[in-house]
């Protein structure tokens, strides 16, 4: 009989049954019969066990004035989704507390957070340290209870928390399968450092099916200045957070992020996989939602990550913003990001804006970029597609597609490929289309360049100040040192030497054998003597350029501004022909036609340019080229490309 008494006295004090585990909220109270704190304390005294929340809370809000007791208890499941809808039903705010966090779960394994809308905390929303195997799902965290407006946690301490901070813990997921797994994370605030979820020293932890940064409906921003969607850090005993999976191999397991500064911070965070995620798009895979700096940021020696993978499954799709991957501050050393899409939706069947597919800079050390199977190829269809620079960075850049959508289709807006400054690679297997310059390489830059197609480029290969590019150099002991690329005839120019190097680019296939056409469409020490020539010969199999046999020469082009604000364009033809001379900018995109199919005798000719685009106004100061083609009455053609430089 005081057995029994001794345990409806303790079922009281708690307030509600207390029976195999099991504690019941009754009321909003900070503290004493029916409150959170109380059944909080009683979980920890009876490990396994389960809190819920009366139906009569539903819609109602917690609100603390001291930090709630920490959960101590293993398995202690507190569970705040009342009628099975995978979502908040209970508001857990930190409104009235002064300091700390909202629960902090310690050592308590097997531990799960469901259903609650967790908000404006001023230490971390969810403090999970030295935890494993515990589970936070169908929760909104920095986020309210309808998903409308953000709640950010961690705004009020010092180092800033996050809406959820893992500290030492390992094998816990975050999420899980969507819809019934998604927790609703805000993306922190730039302003305060505070982030969305923080990983410190945390290892082997599973990050599924949340979106960050995304209202409840998953298509709108919920604020312009969020900062870190998902943080990993290294703490002050574990000097790395390695192990993690942030998304999975399924749709359902992945995660969107928006309306932040960046999607996933890597910061001595080796050995993690991003694997199937939607940076800068709504949960439709088609609404660009606008990330602020990067999707994913490696640095401080985040090394040996995966970002994506060899199959469909693993795919990330980076859009609606800045950067999508930017490895820089000496981090993130062998790399490797395979079989993403770069600006398009997730279907890869239209465009998306993105300024900058990949960014390394200097100092990254080596990156692995797509490879030779189909699965592992990255499509890239940002304005920049990849750029590498600086000292002790290096890329291998294979198999790749750039300006070309999955589909097939040519994205609405695409400029520029592949961009090496100062810092060398390998460039081989990949496919450039419609690019202004698709390899432009810059100050000491020189890297190997070997069995690419270039097509419908304003400039396949452009060199600049001391940069070198080995495209093929068949005299020396290497066998295989051919270039084997493929400059089809749809570019405008295929290698543009704007350097005093000579340019090896032997054993390449320009879709034509006649010397006078190929120097047409290379520009070199033929076209202006400060620049190093461009060896081709031979050509891709062995063969020789042949000589012209056009029927006509054109020799001594030459251009010179006149006072008003026009052009004279000189030279002199062996036969009789017809003329075309056009203007172009120096990425070979036509300003202005002069003359087109004009019959010209032979001998000395002039034209005059009036200095006005196309479209009818003049044409701004700066570096021209003129373009001369001359087409005999027996059909053979030649090329002359002179430089002109308008002063207003």
């Amino acid at each position: 009989m005081c057995l029994r008494l001794s345990l409806l006295v303790a079922a009281v004090v708690v307030g509600v049954s207390a029976q195999g585990g099991h504690f019941a909220v009754t009321n909003t109270n900070d503290a004493g019969f029916g409150s959170l704190r109380q059944a909080i304390l009683a979980a920890n005294a009876n490990p396994v066990s389960t809190i819920t929340f009366h139906t009569s809370l539903s819609g109602g809000s917690i609100a603390p004035i001291t930090p709630l007791p920490t959960i101590t208890a293993g398995s202690t499941i507190i569970d705040g989704d009342l009628n099975g809808d995978d979502a908040p039903d209970i508001v857990l705010t930190g409104a009235n507390q002064p300091s700390g966090n909202g629960l902090h779960i310690k050592s308590a394994h097997g531990s799960q957070v469901v259903g609650l809308a967790i908000i404006n905390f001023p230490g971390s929303g969810v403090f999970l340290e030295t935890s494993r195997s515990c589970t936070i799902r169908a929760c909104h965290l920095g986020v309210s209870r309808t998903g409308t407006t953000a709640r950010p946690n961690g705004l009020l301490s010092w180092p800033p928390g996050a809406d959820v901070r893992l500290l030492g813990s390992s094998y816990n997921t975050i999420g899980g399968a969507a819809p019934a797994g998604r927790n609703v994370f805000g993306a922190g605030r730039e302003s305060a450092g505070a982030s969305g979820l923080l990983l410190e020293g945390s290892d082997d932890n599973t990050i599924s099916g949340n979106t960050f940064g995304l209202n409840g409906g998953g298509l709108k921003a919920l604020v312009s200045d969020g900062y870190s969607a998902i943080a990993l850090l290294p703490s002050s005993t574990n000097n790395s957070c390695s192990g993690n999976v942030i998304g999975g191999l399924s749709p359902e397991e992945a995660n969107y992020f928006g309306g932040c500064l960046r999607g996933v911070l890597l910061s001595h965070a080796p050995m993690n996989a991003v694997w199937g995620n939607r940076f800068g798009l709504g949960t439709d895979g088609n609404t660009p939602i606008a990330i602020g700096s990067a999707g994913v940021r490696l640095e401080d020696e985040a090394n040996y990550n995966e970002i994506g993978g060899p199959y469909s499954t693993f795919r990330n799709v980076f859009a609606g913003g800045s950067t999508g991957i930017l490895i820089g501050m000496n981090g993130g050393a062998q790399t490797i990001i395979q079989g993403n899409y770069f600006g398009c939706n997730t279907a890869g069947n239209t465009g998306k804006p993105l300024l900058t597919g990949i960014d390394i800079s200097a100092d990254s050390g080596s990156q692995h970029i797509g490879d030779t199977e189909a699965g592992q190829r990255n499509y890239l269809n940002a304005n920049v597609g990849i750029i590498c620079r600086g000292p002790g960075s290096y890329c291998k850049v294979s198999g790749n597609r750039f300006g070309v959508l999955p589909s097939g289709q040519a994205p609405a807006d695409y400029l520029g490929g592949l961009t090496f400054t100062d810092c060398s690679g390998l460039v081989t297997d990949n496919l450039f289309d419609r690019a202004d310059v698709a390899l432009d390489v810059w100050g000491a830059g020189n890297p190997e360049v070997y069995a690419n197609i270039f097509r419908n480029c304003g400039m396949a290969v452009a060199l600049h100040g001391s940069a070198k590019c080995r495209l093929g150099n068949l005299g020396n002991a290497r066998e295989d040192d051919q270039g084997g690329n493929l400059f089809r005839t749809t570019n405008e120019w295929f290698i543009y030497n704007e350097t005093a190097n000579a340019v090896k680019a032997e054993g390449n296939d320009f879709g034509m054998t006649s010397a006078e056409l190929i120097d047409a469409r290379i520009y070199d020490k033929l076209d202006d003597f400060r620049y190093g020539r461009v060896d081709y010969s031979p050509l891709l199999g062995g063969a020789s350029p042949t000589a012209a046999s056009a029927g006509v020469s054109l020799t001594g082009a030459i251009a010179q501004p006149t006072p008003n604000g026009g052009a004279e364009i000189a030279f002199a033809l062996s036969a009789p022909a017809e003329v075309t001379a056009a203007i172009v900018n120096l990425a070979g995109r036509p300003v202005a036609v002069v003359a087109e199919d004009r019959p010209v005798g032979a001998g000395p000719q002039r034209l005059v340019w009036s200095g006005r685009t196309s479209a009818g106004p003049l044409a701004p100061a700066g570096i021209y080229l003129v373009r001369l083609e001359a087409r005999s009455p027996t059909g053979g053609q030649v090329r002359a490309v002179t430089s002109l430089h308008l002063m207003r």
